[in-house]
């Protein structure tokens, strides 16, 4: 098998850790790295909480931070994973596009068409592959790339 993907999830609430969970469950298989987490709630980054809703999950080599400039600045990771609301964008996106990282955001993207058409335009021009995913209830969602 190849080298996996190293990636980070943005927003641990309640769809972050949905996210989260099925990574792990990819990482156990060997096709993805859990490498990093972001949410400026550190209770939301607390091992207690996230091994509470994540079965088997392990912060052992998983970089936890409250900020995604920080996590910028640290380490470096194939994709990321967006998974707050998109009212709380500050341009974290942009700039993970603009730092090589594929992106995969919940939906909607943006509220704002001007801001999601610059993301767009971003992705693009940088070359980058990304994916809006809405999760809706039990096993459905539906994808729509770039």
């Amino acid at each position: 098998m190849g080298k996996s993907v190293r990636v980070g999830v943005v927003g641990l609430g309640q769809r972050g850790l949905q996210h989260l969970k099925a990574l792990w469950k990819l990482q156990g298989e060997g096709t993805v790295e859990v490498a990093a987490l972001v949410d400026p709630f550190a209770e939301n980054l607390a091992e207690e909480k996230l091994e509470r809703f994540v079965p088997g999950f392990n912060v052992d080599g998983v970089r936890r931070f409250e900020a995604c400039d920080r996590l910028f600045a640290a380490m470096s990771l194939d994709a990321l994973y967006f998974c707050i609301p998109p009212g709380l964008h500050k341009g974290e996106l942009l700039r993970a596009v603009r730092s090589g990282i594929h992106i995969f955001a919940e939906k909607p993207m943006s509220l704002f068409l001007d801001e999601a058409i610059q993301m767009d335009a971003a992705i693009r021009e940088a070359g980058g592959v990304s994916a809006a995913v809405r999760v809706f209830g039990r096993g459905g969602g539906r994808v729509s790339g770039g």
